[in-house]
């Protein structure tokens, strides 16, 4: 069974979200590889199209 649904994941705790508001972005991430857990911080990034 996948607990976690890869085509809508969730990111908590982001910041500064208004300075990018009602721009056209992608939005990728890079989570840090954590042994034996089952979640991990990410790296956020957004690119501008």
């Amino acid at each position: 069974m996948r607990w976690i649904d890869l085509a809508h994941p969730y990111h908590e705790n982001v910041a500064n979200l208004t300075a990018i508001a009602g721009r056209r972005l992608t939005v990728g991430a890079f989570p840090l590889r954590v042994r034996g857990g089952d979640g991990a911080p990410a790296r956020i990034f957004a690119i501008e199209e």
